[in-house]
């Protein structure tokens, strides 16, 4: 194999493995004015950024100092008719007085089911920052 070869499939590799760590868009800052739970974790309210990963099967969410605080599956793609959404937002189901991040729409994106629930319960929708 020639150096330019070997630097192609390197770059390929790079780029293959680097993909799962970037974001599929920009990431979305919300502030979410209560407690709620996303995944296992038990997050304040509070200011924080939700990006989906570029292999669109993860959601990530960081604090409002960037840090990680919680990567979860993501169950399904929610689709606008072929459109992307306008106006990002965020829907929490709540289940027993407890609040849990059930779907994440992203600006210039579809949204994104992060849990579903068979169990008896309300919606609640934050929108964007203004």
């Amino acid at each position: 194999m020639n150096q330019s070869t070997l630097q192609a499939r390197s770059l390929l590799l790079t780029l293959v493995l680097g993909a799962g760590l970037a974001f599929a868009q920009p990431a979305q800052k919300m502030s979410v004015p209560f407690n709620f739970t996303l995944g296992n974790s038990h997050l304040t309210a509070g200011t924080y950024y939700f990006g989906i990963l570029a292999s669109a099967t993860r959601l990530e969410v960081r604090d409002s100092s960037q840090k990680v605080v919680s990567v979860i599956p993501v169950i399904t793609r929610l689709a606008r008719s072929g459109r992307a959404t306008a106006a990002a937002r965020l829907v929490f189901d709540t289940v027993a007085e407890e609040r849990f991040l059930s779907e994440v729409w992203i600006a210039g994106a579809d949204g994104f089911l992060v849990r579903a629930t068979g169990e008896k319960h309300e919606h609640t929708l934050v929108p964007p920052e203004t």
